[in-house]
């Protein structure tokens, strides 16, 4: 019985083996993440996070996403926008659930011709699959065998009705899988809340191998080189009591140009010059300032950024999640206090969908190799002001973009080249020279970590003085000297 037992196990693990790994045209697989594309450009993707095996099936559970439940609830828990699971089935048949619960069928080893019923729901409602067609595509600089499957709805009696599922095709390619397919979750044309939610999605990335779209990280987001240079305006009012009549408005117009970079096993280090205008517009004057500095910046990896386009963030009692949009280049979106958590009439935990109010959320966008965030929300109401920073210009290599700004009037209040700071790297203690400067203030001096804590702090007056700096972890950090808070020295080091 024992050896019964092994050998059944042994063919279990070769099936879930066989499926994870993929059959001809099977529709997932488990080994890669795919990225989809709907016709706003709103990128959608599947990743399988675990395998279940069974007798001749292997069920693939893909990562969940912010999901309506209910009339009133969404979860981040429930299912993926293809359904809940996917079963696969060692004859080719794969099957995915909707909201209800109900099945979709996708028979893969059909041939041109082949028909079946695919779905069959509660309302007598019927969509027939054919096999329409099979042939040789190209997609993502690659060429692969495809089927594409046509569906065609039918009433009670078998008839062909109009449904917007008769012109979403899927096309399935013999290595890769879904080429153009569906959010199964509301297949064929589950109306919720505000209209029918199904949409027709098209490969626009894979990993595993590495082709075309794959996830915008936070490096991706903040990757310069040297000479870049981006031109940002940042417009803010204020104003009184109840925000109809702004009294003020101040508008700063920022240009960020690229000195240096360095790089590390998981981090890149930048200096860059910050030169900047900012205008303040009274109801009776205006007040304009400008200055020039050096800054550093160190760039690490941002675990809740990284997260893949529509992977739910749970913070608190908030929930939200990055939208990624295909367009050149890419950018990652941040909606702003998307659900509030609550208790619904039975109890459960979900969270529901928030409305704003005049126009006051807005969105956050990140751009590959253009930083961010940018936003704009210019209406005007009663209970919210219209803000916006928007990158007017950019410079990247021999790339331009837009219309550069041009700050005059500005010095520079923070390198003074006289000041030395060494060894860098440094071990126990580090050295700042004044050189043969007098000040007439003691200065402070700033130790910060990669996450902008303060780690160190002191005071210099003249000449030579060491800083003791053995009790640092080592890594990199940012020291900062200022004479009564002007910055006057701000600099990348590193501790061993």
């Amino acid at each position: 019985m024992k050896k019964i037992t092994s050998y059944l196990t042994i063919i279990f693990a070769f099936i879930s083996l066989l499926n994870a790994r993929g059959q001809n045209y099977q529709t997932i697989d488990s080994r890669r993440i795919a990225y989809f594309a709907d016709q706003n450009g709103q990128i959608s993707c599947i990743r399988i996070d675990s395998v279940k095996a069974m007798q001749d099936d292997s069920i693939f559970y893909p990562f969940t996403v912010i999901q309506p439940v209910d009339i009133e609830c969404f979860s981040p828990f429930y299912a993926s926008w293809i359904g809940k699971y996917v079963t696969i089935n060692t004859d080719g048949t794969n099957k995915f659930l909707n909201i209800r619960g109900e099945t979709i069928i996708i028979k893969t080893n059909a041939n041109p011709g082949d028909s079946w019923i695919a779905y069959t729901g509660n309302d007598s409602l019927m969509i027939k699959a054919t096999v329409i067609k099979h042939d040789t595509l190209s997609f993502l600089g690659i060429n692969d065998s495809v089927k594409t499957i046509e569906f065609q709805a039918l009433d009670k009696n078998m008839n062909p009705i109009e449904k917007e599922i008769n012109n979403m095709p899927l096309k399935i390619s013999k290595n890769y899988g879904f080429v153009t397919m569906v959010n199964f979750y509301f297949f064929p044309d589950i109306e919720f809340c505000c209209g029918n939610w199904l949409k027709a999605f098209t490969l626009v990335g894979l990993s595993h191998p590495d082709l075309g779209i794959n996830n915008l990280t936070w490096k991706d987001v903040n990757d310069f080189q040297v000479g870049d240079e981006l031109h940002v305006i940042t417009t803010k009012p204020f104003c009184n009591d109840w925000c109809y009549n702004p009294i003020r408005e101040k508008t700063t117009k920022t240009i960020y140009k690229y000195l240096e970079r360095t790089e590390y096993a998981d981090t890149i280090a930048y200096r860059y010059s910050r030169k900047e205008s900012i205008e303040t517009i009274w109801t009776d004057s205006t007040t304009s300032t400008y200055h020039y500095d050096t800054l550093t910046m160190i760039v690490t990896s941002d675990s809740l950024f990284d997260k893949l386009p529509g992977e739910p963030i749970v913070r608190s009692h908030e929930l939200y999640a990055y939208t990624m949009l295909n367009k050149n280049p890419e950018s990652k979106i941040l909606l702003r206090s998307q659900y509030s958590e609550l208790a619904n009439s039975t109890g459960d935990s979900c969270w529901l969908r928030l409305i704003a109010v005049d126009a006051c959320t807005f969105d956050y966008e990140y751009i590959r190799g253009l930083g961010g965030p940018y936003y704009s929300y210019l209406n005007w109401g009663p209970f919210c002001l219209g803000e916006e920073r928007k990158l007017v210009y950019y410079k990247k290599g021999n790339v331009t973009w837009g219309t550069p700004l041009i700050i005059n009037n500005t010095r520079d209040i923070s390198i003074d080249p006289k000041i030395k700071i060494y060894p860098n790297p440094a071990r126990k203690k580090i050295y700042i020279d004044l050189g043969s400067e007098n000040y007439q203030h003691s200065l402070s001096v700033f130790i910060y970590d990669t996450q902008s804590r303060i780690k160190k702090t002191g005071y210099i007056h003249s000449g030579n003085t060491a800083i003791d700096v053995s009790d640092l972890s080592a890594g990199i950090y940012v020291l900062k000297i200022t004479d009564n808070g002007r910055p006057l020295k701000i600099d990348k080091i590193v501790i061993e």
